[in-house]
């Protein structure tokens, strides 16, 4: 079952980044990838995703400290940023396994998508 009220405040939160582009709401949708709700989790993903660009220095940030791990690896991958490659290549090795397969599969992807 959804958290209600974490459900709420990743929407208001993801609607104040995008509507001022301030930091602290977007690390709001950071940390909503570490709830213990999947549903919660999915949601801060897709609106991380759609906050598109906007989106890419957060996402930088948070591979930056391992957070969100391993959501933020599949973020990464959604948003399809060249400049993200080197910071997801350092989790390709972690001693997660989860983790480094998300960091291999977001990976392969992307270098996938930029060959096609």
């Amino acid at each position: 079952m959804v958290k209600l009220g974490e459900a709420a405040k990743l929407f208001a939160s993801y609607f104040l980044w995008r509507g001022t582009g301030w930091g602290f709401p977007g690390r709001a949708l950071i940390a909503g990838l570490d709830s213990k709700d999947a549903n919660n989790r999915l949601i801060a993903g897709m609106f991380l995703v759609r906050g598109g660009s906007r989106a890419v220095p957060l996402v930088r940030e948070a591979l930056e400290r391992g957070r969100g791990l391993p959501a933020i690896l599949n973020v990464a991958g959604d948003l399809g940023s060249r400049e993200l490659i080197p910071l997801i290549g350092r989790y390709v090795h972690s001693d997660d396994p989860r983790v480094a397969r998300q960091a291999a599969q977001t990976m392969e992807w992307l270098q996938r998508r930029d060959s096609g």
